[in-house]
C-alpha cells in the first residue's frame, strides 16, 4: 500500500512538472523494483527521488509547492542545501516525500549528472503516468553510487546492486564504468561493488579475490571510507576541511561552517531572533567542540580500517 501511494505522488508530481517544462528523472523506487525484482520479492519505497537539471531546481521546488510541498531547508545557502532537498506534503493519507537532486552525493558536478544520466533516458509507467527514468547503464551507475553513499550498513542498497551485477548483462556494466569515469565518480563506484561484494567490469574487477579487494580499499579516499564503515555527520564535515587542498577553499569550507546561514541557525539552534544570534552560535560551538573527539576517532578509524572489516 506505501508503494502504490508512493506511486500515485510521483505521478502527480511528473504530470505537474511535465505541464510546466521543467525535464526530471525519476531515480529508483519503483524502477529499481520492476527492473530487478521480477521474481515477486518485495522491494519496499517510501518515498519520491527526482533528477532536475541544475539551472531548474528552482522552478521545480515552486512547481511541487503549489502540489502542497514545504521546503524545510528554504532559506538556506547553496552550500548547505547538499545534492538533494527533501520536500515533505501533510495529507489524510500520511506523509508524502519527494527528494528533490539536482546531483547525486557521489558526483560533483550538477551539470554533468543530468547530462550522463538522462542521455539515454527510458519512458515508463508509473502510477498511470508517463515518467522518464535513467537508460540501464545509468542505473546501475546510481545503485552503485548508492550503495557507496550507504555503506556497509545500508542492507537495501546492498541488495538493489547485488541483483542488479547478478542479472545486468557485462556490456551494461562496461557502459556503466565509462558513465561513471563522465561523473568522476569511480571511486565511488569501485566501492559500492566492492561493499556488494561482487566486482563489476571493467577496472571494476579485472581480478578478483582478497589482493583486488585490498587494492580497491588501499584506493578508496578518506571521505568514502568514512561512508563505508558509517561514522557521524561530524567526521564528514572534517574530512571536508582535509579534502580542499588550497588554502582559500578550505578556509571557505571552514568558516561557512563556522558562520552558517541565519535560517540554519533558526531551524537547527532556535536563533529566530536577532537578539538570539548570540546563544544559537554559542550552541553550535559548543556542539562542534563536543563532537570533535568523536570525529577525529571517526577519521582515525577510517584511516586504520581495512577490507576485512566490511560487511
Amino acid at each position: 500500500m506505501t508503494a502504490l501511494r508512493t506511486d500515485l505522488v510521483t505521478a502527480g508530481c511528473a504530470r505537474a512538472l511535465t505541464a510546466a517544462g521543467v525535464p526530471h528523472l525519476l531515480l529508483k523506487g519503483p524502477t529499481t523494483a520492476r527492473w530487478l525484482y521480477r521474481d515477486g520479492a518485495p522491494r519496499r519505497y517510501a518515498d519520491t527521488d527526482l533528477l532536475v537539471p541544475v539551472e531548474q531546481w528552482y522552478s521545480a521546488a515552486d512547481v511541487l509547492a503549489k502540489l502542497g510541498f514545504v521546503d524545510v531547508r528554504a532559506g538556506r545557502r547553496e552550500s548547505e542545501r547538499g545534492h538533494a532537498t527533501n520536500l515533505y506534503r501533510r495529507s489524510p493519507a500520511g506523509l508524502d516525500v519527494v527528494d528533490l537532486h539536482h546531483r547525486l552525493r557521489m558526483t560533483r558536478d550538477s551539470a554533468v549528472t543530468w547530462d550522463v544520466l538522462s542521455r539515454d533516458a527510458e519512458e515508463t509507467i508509473v502510477g498511470g503516468a508517463r515518467v522518464r527514468m535513467p537508460g540501464a547503464a545509468a542505473r546501475c551507475v546510481v545503485l552503485a553510487l548508492h550503495a557507496a553513499q550507504n555503506g556497509q550498513w545500508g542492507e537495501q542498497s546492498l541488495a538493489d546492486l547485488r541483483r542488479a551485477l547478478d542479472q545486468v548483462e557485462p556490456q551494461v556494466w562496461l557502459d556503466a564504468w565509462e558513465l561513471a569515469g563522465e561523473l568522476d565518480a569511480r571511486p565511488a563506484f569501485r566501492l559500492g561493488c566492492l561493499l556488494a561484494r561482487r566486482p563489476a567490469t571493467p577496472g571494476a574487477g579485472e581480478a578478483t579475490g582478497g589482493g583486488y579487494e585490498a587494492g580497491v580499499w588501499r584506493d578508496t579516499p578518506l571521505h568514502l571510507r568514512l561512508c563505508a564503515i558509517g561514522v557521524a555527520s561530524s567526521a564528514h564535515e572534517l574530512a571536508g576541511i582535509l579534502a580542499h587542498r588550497g588554502a582559500a577553499d578550505r578556509l571557505r569550507f571552514i568558516l561557512g561552517r563556522l558562520f552558517p546561514s541565519r535560517q540554519v541557525l533558526a531551524d537547527v539552534y532556535g536563533a529566530r531572533t536577532p537578539a538570539s544570534l548570540p546563544l544559537g552560535y554559542a550552541r553550535r560551538y559548543a556542539r562542534i567542540a563536543a563532537n570533535l573527539p568523536a570525529a577525529l576517532r571517526d577519521v582515525r578509524a577510517a584511516n586504520r580500517a581495512t577490507v576485512d572489516r566490511l560487511g
